[in-house]
């Protein structure tokens, strides 16, 4: 996923945005991924900027915070422009406002390890799927350069990441639903289309993997019931992102 804002003619990429606005360490893939699941959750808020609110805008804005069951708020920032002695004063004003509580169910959390398998075990009641999960997760602490829990409000997920040349190299994800992201969209940010191509080859020859296909545009999503039923798969899953690991320092953009 990536955000492009349009400014008339100018287009800008967030990422690129934030990154010059923020000091210090930034992590671009962290930011990307915290996007995407708060888009996917609808834990943000939409603010929009017109000069004058009318009624209709007002009621709509209203119904929207008070009676939606998300966590997604709208809001309506009025500027007024006077002008006084050849000065403009621009008065700014914010709409939508809500008395109602934030819902808890609502709110961003940073997971842990024993959240994450505690929701896991609770929503696959079949043993070995947290056993398989459990297998990764031990694999990917001694294998990749860091494993990053996310932030998810009712879903929780750990990333394999890969660390080179100061950049995050993101390669899959796993969820407490049960399902395992090949992160495609991210990989083709820093790594050559070729060696993207090399990967996905030694993904699709996993018999349980064969179907996903090579839009690296996309993040394919696989069940792990189905794309881990043997010993085998889990193994040459592994080899796959360990030759991966091998190759992002030259393969690097």
């Amino acid at each position: 996923m990536e955000a492009i804002i349009h400014y008339g003619s100018v287009v800008v990429v967030l990422s690129d945005l934030i990154k010059e606005a923020v000091a210090g360490e930034w992590n671009e893939a962290s930011f990307k991924e915290g996007v995407t699941q708060s888009l996917a959750n609808g834990t943000f808020t939409l603010v929009i900027v017109v000069d004058e609110i009318n009624e209709e805008l007002g009621r709509i804005i209203r119904y929207i915070n008070e009676f939606s069951k998300s966590a997604f708020s709208l809001h309506a920032l009025e500027v007024r422009r006077f002008q006084a002695g050849g000065i403009e004063i621009l008065v700014p004003q914010l709409h939508g406002l809500s008395a109602k509580p934030p819902s808890p169910k609502g709110e961003k959390k940073k997971w842990t390890k024993d959240e994450f398998f505690r929701v896991l075990s609770e929503k696959n009641a079949k043993p070995d799927i947290v056993a398989i999960v459990e297998d990764l997760y031990e694999w990917s602490e001694n294998t990749a350069d860091r494993i990053w829990l996310g932030t998810g409000v009712e879903t929780g997920s750990f990333t394999f990441h890969y660390l080179r040349e100061g950049k995050t190299i993101s390669v899959f994800t796993v969820f407490t639903n049960g399902k395992l992201s090949l992160n495609y969209g991210w990989l083709l940010q820093h790594l050559s289309k070729e060696v993207l191509e090399q990967f996905h080859q030694r993904i699709s020859k996993i018999p349980t993997f064969e179907h996903v296909h090579a839009d690296f545009s996309k993040w394919p999503t696989i069940k792990i019931a189905d794309g881990f039923k043997s010993a085998e798969e889990i193994q040459k899953f592994k080899q796959a992102v360990e030759w991966l690991g091998d190759r992002v320092g030259s393969a690097m953009r």
